[in-house]
């Protein structure tokens, strides 16, 4: 029985030059190859996770992502770490074919291609050739690669910073331009102004967040390749260890700022809220070891089922115990954790439904949610700003954990207030509507 005719090699040419891609595949289309094409790095990188090619030509100086990120990026995926990628260079780079081996490449050819020649250089690679650079020179080639990748993060660090302050050079015009316009209705308008502001706002940083963690992510496969193929003293070692704890946080902030600016949607369940506070109180179980703080949970003797947004809700609660740990770090202190039904006037719509432009207004049941504190305590004026978006008094972080608590909370149709004084310890407490049917 005739064996299944063998599908053609696959070879994907990443290059944004159309006479070079032209040229390349009629040679290799002639001589058997399946040939797929890819103008720039992202999209070269999409068509390797599609396609799966059987080797990758990779044109080094292509635009936005160039070649050696794009390397960097295909081989920390799956079922591509093992396809050979070549780098297709100029030569006219003092180095630029060993930086290319250096970021992940199994070899290079240079510009101009010997047509006579090319086939049997790519068959060669097929076969499991591969191009090395010397044990003295890799780790300056791999030193070289991580500093551009660190110059490229900065870049775009920068332009996040430069497109904030013109968002909030133009917000702040329109703020003056609404309340000279309306000043009769001065108080609602400055509520709305300030949601538009964060709606812009979270809109555009979303948008470069997303490409800083593109970036981070490629720093820190460069980094971790570093660390596990070269041989490092202590001190390097060391200085490693310490850009990937702050690439690591860099990415904690992005996500900060992710989890902001995105729309919210509520995924809503009945959920029994005790179990709910377990759950997260033992996610802090050996934090609250680690820093001698002392746990007291005072909750309702009764079951409380409620329905809401568990994940939105746990994300929301484990914001304010991580700042009442934050705040007895040093000392220790006790923590409570307490829940009280109340019962109270509610007058306002459901923000989480924006088309239910009905108010309510009846005597509702309220659950309360008391996460208490031993620690320093905060005085007037900083009590006052704490659920404002960017506002911190710590260096680290970007100030918007509070404010998203306070907006998962409004999402739920409840409120969250605060009492502290300096030296008393403070308290948050979440207030939930328990929505009648």
């Amino acid at each position: 029985m005739p064996g299944l005719p063998k599908a053609p090699v696959k070879i994907l040419y990443i290059e944004d030059n159309w006479e070079n891609q032209l040229l390349i595949k009629t040679i290799l289309t002639k001589a058997g190859y399946d040939v797929l094409l890819a103008g720039d790095g992202l999209s070269g990188i999409q068509t390797a996770r599609e396609e799966l090619p059987d080797l990758i030509l990779m044109d080094i100086n292509i635009p936005g992502i160039d070649g050696l990120e794009a390397t960097t990026k295909i081989k920390s995926l799956p079922h591509l770490e093992n396809v050979p990628i070549i780098a297709v260079t100029a030569g006219t780079v003092e180095g630029g074919e060993e930086l290319a081996v250096a970021a992940g490449c199994e070899g290079y050819i240079t510009k101009p291609i010997d047509v006579a020649r090319f086939p049997l250089q790519i068959a060669e690679f097929l076969e499991g050739k591969s191009v090395s650079v010397p044990p003295e020179l890799e780790n300056v080639y791999l030193k070289t690669y991580s500093r551009r990748l660190v110059d490229r993060l900065q870049q775009k660090i920068e332009q996040l910073t430069q497109v904030n302050m013109v968002l909030e050079q133009r917000v702040a015009e329109r703020t003056r331009d609404v309340q000279e316009a309306y000043k009769e209705l001065q108080q609602t308008q400055q509520k709305l102004v300030q949601q538009e502001k964060m709606a812009a706002l979270g809109e555009m940083s979303a948008q470069i967040a997303h490409e800083i963690r593109n970036q981070l992510q490629k720093l820190k496969s460069g980094i971790q390749y570093f660390q596990e193929y070269s041989k490092l003293s202590t001190a390097e070692e060391k200085v490693l260890r310490g850009v990937i704890h702050g690439v690591d946080y860099l990415e904690r902030i992005v996500t900060d700022l992710l989890d902001f600016s995105k729309p919210e949607k509520l995924n809503l369940e009945n959920v029994e809220i005790h179990t709910l506070l377990d759950q997260i109180l033992g996610l802090f179980a050996e934090e609250f070891e680690k820093t001698r703080i002392t746990l007291r949970k005072d909750y309702l003797g009764e079951e409380i089922r409620m329905t809401i947004d568990p994940l939105k809700i746990k994300h929301a609660i484990k914001n304010l115990i991580r700042n009442a740990v934050q705040a007895m770090e040093e000392e220790g202190g006790d923590l409570i954790v307490a829940t009280r039904l109340t019962t109270r006037s509610l007058r306002k719509a459901r923000k989480s439904d924006p088309e239910d432009l009905r108010k309510i207004a009846i005597e509702n049941n309220f659950l309360d949610i008391a996460i208490g504190d031993s620690g320093p305590g905060m005085p007037p004026e900083i009590r006052s700003e704490i659920f404002r978006p960017f506002f911190t008094t710590r260096t680290k972080g970007m100030g918007l954990g509070l404010a998203f608590t306070k907006k998962m909370i409004d999402y739920h149709g409840g409120e969250i207030t605060v009492t502290s004084e300096p030296g008393n310890g403070t308290c948050f407490t979440i207030s939930l509507p328990l929505y009648p049917g």
